[in-house]
């Protein structure tokens, strides 16, 4: 005798779990950058609350030059920071 056993996955999150905050594009990283990277980067500015480097394009292929990112500050007061800050800089 078997059983059946399957799995259920949330499609979304509920509320208790929702991330609130300000998201920054980051865009013309080195290839070889990591989340470590962007965090040594904007921490300075504020709490971090999640971090993304996207290293394929929209066609599933790897990005041959630069890779770009997310970065999710906690607040928007904090991001305006980190982005004038980091735009001044080059």
């Amino acid at each position: 005798m078997s059983e059946n056993h399957t799995r259920e996955r949330s499609r979304s999150r509920s509320p208790k779990q929702s991330v609130q905050g300000t998201k920054l594009h980051i865009s013309n990283l080195p290839l070889d950058y990591v989340n470590s990277d962007l965090e040594r980067i904007f921490s300075p500015y504020g709490k971090i609350e999640d971090i993304r480097i996207i290293r394929k394009g929209s066609n599933g292929q790897p990005l041959r030059e630069t890779c770009y990112g997310f970065v999710l500050m906690s607040n928007e007061r904090e991001a305006k920071a980190a982005m004038a800050k980091l735009n001044e800089l080059g």
